[in-house]
């Protein structure tokens, strides 16, 4: 299950490499656009917008019940794949629905609401205030839906991607998940590119990525 950046992104019908080499691995390759999606009208694009970003965790959990019951699908081997705010949804499904994944990859996720509002700024930080809160006046809230606060509820072994140079989501929110992991003995692998900033866009680094989580999942899904 991949699920887009955004938050207010999508996933269109498009050319799409990385699902195209899961897709030769073997897998089933699904992308749902959750409440909150842009392209479908205004109030589903805010739908997720403050307190209301409970109902898109709702659709997290629907939409991977969902795959987990088709005839195509293994409902024991579930992974949970996002980039961005993409890997900020992986790691609430592996915190809020742990029984229900084998594994999960996250590329360049927001772990803590608190520390991402501190360091990061402009429009990503202006996004935010609008999707989730103010980190003084909302900040209960936004920690009662920062993965790291779970994180002791992650059991599922997990890989993490992370750009060196990244402005939008800093690379200490991937550093703050893996020590979390780390720390009681979750499997992690930790890749990060030098090169990258909020990317995967050098050759070596896609090449190196697909290999890597491929055999991740691989070794975890026996």
């Amino acid at each position: 299950m991949s699920y887009h950046g955004g938050p207010a992104g999508s996933s269109p019908i498009r050319w799409n490499a990385i699902a195209r080499f899961f897709l030769a691995q073997g897998y089933a390759w699904i992308e749902p656009n959750v409440r909150g999606s842009g392209g479908f009208g205004r109030a589903y694009e805010a739908a997720d917008n403050g307190p209301r970003r409970l109902d898109a965790f709702k659709d997290i959990e629907t939409t991977g019940r969902w795959a987990a019951s088709q005839p195509w699908a293994d409902k024991d081997r579930m992974v949970v794949y996002g980039a961005s705010y993409g890997g900020y949804t992986v790691l609430i499904a592996l915190t809020r629905m742990p029984e229900l994944w084998r594994a999960g990859v996250d590329l360049v996720g927001v772990a803590n609401l608190k520390t991402f509002m501190a360091t990061t700024s402009g429009f990503i930080r202006e996004l935010f205030l609008l999707e989730f809160g103010d980190p003084d006046k909302d900040a209960a809230f936004l920690d009662s839906i920062s993965p790291l606060r779970d994180a002791d509820k992650i059991v599922d072994p997990l890989f993490v991607y992370a750009g060196a140079n990244d402005p939008r989501v800093p690379r200490s929110e991937s550093d703050l998940i893996v020590k979390a992991l780390r720390t009681r003995s979750v499997p992690v692998e930790y890749m990060v590119a030098a090169n990258e900033g909020h990317s995967l866009s050098h050759r070596e680094n896609i090449v190196g990525f697909l290999a890597r989580s491929a055999r991740f999942l691989e070794s975890h899904m026996k």
